[in-house]
């Protein structure tokens, strides 16, 4: 069995992926009385661990990126395998923003978006194969659900058309305020943005060229291109499995943007300084909620953990791990919350 690191390399003849690396200007702020010309589409899709979890993710994505960016509308999706999951976050946006969910949709759902059980993954002769190989199968069906989501909202119920797409999982809590990378001019002229105007490319906060590696837990990119990369990513990646090739991730999608002829433009700010010295410090954290009664010491890990594991070799500049001031702000919130619900 290879081993994680040894399954970046996904296919023979890989051509070299050249970067053109440029940045998009500041969004201006929330709240503005004129009309938004741009609104972002926030796709959540993965494993809600818990209620805490997921009640701390959606908080911080309201606190730390919405609520922040003036001149932007918002529209939520999300494609969770757990109504629970789904009525949380339908409490936590649907009053503020349109929200779609997958169980709004499961009798339009076409068949190639059904989810992907131990019956369906032998039905794909994959039910053997490694833990990471079904994990990443099932995490990019989800993506490919939640872009069908937006796409179906928009073409079917009347949702605003997106901007910017928005990709995030919900065990992911953002620790800092992230700027929207919507523009490169104006919010108020969408036909200026950059993410529309390049052949391809996708926004995100971190990659490494030198070992084929992206940050594919939280990323951005034009709906023009959301299908493309989206769609396309379950159907390449069961190709290669079905054709004896391991899957990594990271690796994988950088391998996909590089056939596709992306370019990746660096976010408005920055998980580590290769980048841009001008860049802001981007930080989150994955958070989950240890099983047990009246547990409610919130387990924080660095989103970089593996990959900071898995290529130690010094090719890859990744960000500080979590501080112990960090941890510690996240589990008080993960406290407050136990404690204010204990009252009510």
């Amino acid at each position: 069995m290879l081993g994680r690191r040894s399954a970046r390399l996904l296919a023979a003849g890989a051509v070299i992926f050249v970067c053109r690396v440029h940045f998009i200007g500041q969004p201006t702020r929330m709240n503005s009385k004129e009309p938004a010309s741009a609104v972002v589409a926030v796709c959540l899709s993965g494993v809600s661990r818990d209620e805490t979890s997921l009640r701390l993710s959606l908080a911080s994505l309201h606190q730390q990126l919405m609520q922040p960016a003036r001149g932007v509308n918002f529209t939520v999706f999300s494609w969770f395998e757990d109504d629970y999951a789904e009525a949380s976050l339908a409490r936590e946006f649907m009053p503020n923003y349109p929200t779609f969910l997958r169980r709004n949709a499961l009798e339009y759902l076409p068949p190639n978006l059904r989810p992907l059980t131990d019956s369906v993954l032998e039905e794909h002769g994959l039910l053997s194969r490694e833990r990471i190989v079904v994990n990443t199968l099932r995490m990019l069906r989800k993506l490919s659900g939640a872009e069908w989501l937006r796409r179906y909202a928009e073409g079917r119920l009347g949702f605003p058309r997106a901007t910017l797409v928005l990709r995030a999982r919900p065990d992911m809590m953002l620790m800092s305020v992230v700027p929207i990378p919507v523009l490169q001019h104006s919010l108020h002229d969408v036909k200026t943005s950059s993410l529309d105007a390049s052949p391809g490319a996708i926004s995100l906060p971190w990659a490494c060229n030198a070992r084929g590696l992206i940050f594919d837990q939280f990323f951005a990119l034009s709906p023009s291109r959301a299908s493309s990369v989206l769609d396309d990513a379950f159907d390449v990646a069961l190709s290669l499995v079905r054709h004896g090739e391991q899957i990594y991730p990271e690796a994988f999608f950088f391998n996909l943007l590089k056939s596709l002829a992306y370019e990746i433009v660096p976010w408005p700010v920055c998980m580590a300084s290769s980048f841009s010295k001008d860049c802001v410090a981007f930080r989150a954290a994955l958070v989950s909620q240890p099983s047990g009664i009246g547990a409610y010491t919130l387990d924080v890990r660095d989103p970089f953990a593996t990959l900071r594991a898995d290529y130690p070799d010094g090719h890859c500049q990744f960000p500080s791990p979590l501080t112990d001031t960090e941890i510690a702000r996240a589990r008080s919130a993960a406290t407050g919350l136990f404690y204010r619900e204990s009252n009510l």
